[in-house]
């Protein structure tokens, strides 16, 4: 699984060599699978598609379905017991706080705040302390103000023993039985795969990869009622996987862990996230906008995430990702198989007769590009003429106003990122 999730960031960071990623039948042997490879292959989707698999004799592609909102007609509400506990792994953070409350509202009373960091004693808090645990004794007190028990828990939840030591000493300390967990933790390298280092990569998979399994193995006799997953789309839609692979490898392992716990008939649901205001650079996030991608607050996602949670808790996975399919891929044509998961969604956002670009509102063909003029031009007059229509296309996908580019310099240098450069390859595919 994580290594399905790695592939989005591959087929965003390499497409030049991206081949694809086929999951196959748990139950297939390897040599049986490597004799089912050229018959996949040789398939029409072998060709079209990046991401196969392969259940019996039969052959899947991924696709994303819209769905309609739950918030329309009359949903059930999230309701949580007073009398059991929840555990929220990250809940130190913003995200951690703002989810905390919201359980409350909903009738949680007893909380259990992981991370890895170990806050004073409590008579200590009110004396002077670093600006980072400051905020989050200040959770902790705003936790409690709204009418919750709070207790924190400085582990490793990555090492199984220590977890194990946590259940303990709560059960010492008095606290309910567990009824929930929300797995908010992540670690962010934010670098190219080749620039990752192996203990990098490492650290931030398994703070995923092990705390899901850990905390699910630990609890696995206790009745949980919410197993919840903050996953992101960065784990199926590779436009959303830059420099972020063994986020994305993580986060496709929580999507199938929780698959694989519904399948033992246990509670659990993965929401793919997209893009939350306020989480990356002003620079970054008017790209996603301008590329399709919507973006939405950590409140507008949560309160979809309740109702999802309160009237289809039988899905195992939910992507809550608002976009605009036709215009993703008409950005990323060039990443024409990584972005199929969008066709469906795609073709259905399109009217009758119309899509990809029309569909889209795609520029297409520059209306000041001449192919056939430029060429006629003598050498001098020709390569100067190049340089002119370049600098105008890089400087319209970059936003920037063209006497502000130099030609002369790296297009990264400058601030382009990956996508940008793709936007910039298929605008200069259009035209010639």
């Amino acid at each position: 699984a994580p290594l399905c999730g790695m592939g989005r960031t591959v087929a965003l960071e390499h497409p030049d060599f991206w081949g694809g990623t086929i999951d196959f039948d748990f139950a297939l042997n390897p040599v049986a699978a490597a004799g089912a490879l050229p018959g996949i292959l040789a398939q029409p989707a072998g060709h079209t598609e990046d991401q196969l698999a392969l259940r019996g004799q039969q052959l899947h592609v991924a696709r994303l379905a819209a769905e309609p909102a739950i918030s329309e007609g009359s949903p059930d509400e999230l309701s949580l017991s007073g009398e059991h506990s929840y555990l929220i792994t990250g809940g130190l953070g913003n995200l951690g706080r703002e989810l905390s409350l919201r359980l409350i509202e909903r009738g949680a009373r007893h909380l259990v705040l992981i991370g890895r960091t170990r806050l004073p004693e409590r008579d200590a808090w009110d004396q002077e302390h670093p600006e980072r645990i400051q905020q989050r004794i200040q959770i902790v007190k705003d936790l409690e103000a709204a009418g919750a028990q709070v207790h924190v828990a400085a582990i490793d939840v990555s090492r199984m023993y220590q977890v194990e030591e946590m259940l303990s000493t709560l059960r010492t300390m008095g606290f309910p039985d567990v009824d929930g967990v929300f797995h908010l933790a992540v670690s962010l390298v934010g670098k190219r795969l080749e620039e990752h280092s192996f203990d990098e990569f490492i650290e931030s998979l398994r703070i995923k990869v092990l705390s899901s399994w850990n905390l699910g193995e630990a609890l696995r006799d206790v009745p949980v009622s919410h197993n919840v997953y903050f996953s992101s789309a960065s784990a199926h839609l590779a436009p959303l996987a830059e420099n972020s692979g063994s986020y994305a490898a993580g986060n496709h392992f929580q999507d199938s862990f929780a698959h694989y716990l519904r399948g033992e008939d246990r509670a659990a649901m993965s929401f793919n996230f997209g893009i939350f205001s306020g989480t990356l650079p002003d620079s970054v996030i008017i790209s996603f906008a301008l590329s399709g991608f919507e973006i939405f607050t950590s409140a507008e996602a949560l309160a979809e995430m309740e109702l999802w949670m309160a009237n289809a808790a039988e899905r195992p996975q939910v992507s809550l990702m608002p976009l605009n399919a036709a215009k993703v891929g008409e950005n990323y044509a060039g990443l024409l198989r990584a972005t199929s998961i969008l066709k469906d969604l795609s073709s259905a956002a399109a009217p009758a007769g119309q899509t990809g670009e029309a569909a889209s509102g795609g520029e297409g063909k520059s209306d000041d590009f001449d192919l056939g003029a430029i060429t006629a031009l003598d050498d001098e007059a020709r390569a100067a003429a190049i340089v002119d229509y370049l600098v105008a296309k890089v400087a319209r996908v970059m936003r920037v106003a063209p006497d502000s580019f130099s030609p002369t310099a790296s297009i990264k240098g400058q601030g382009a990122d990956s996508m940008m450069a793709v936007e910039i390859r298929n605008s200069i595919e259009k035209d010639t």
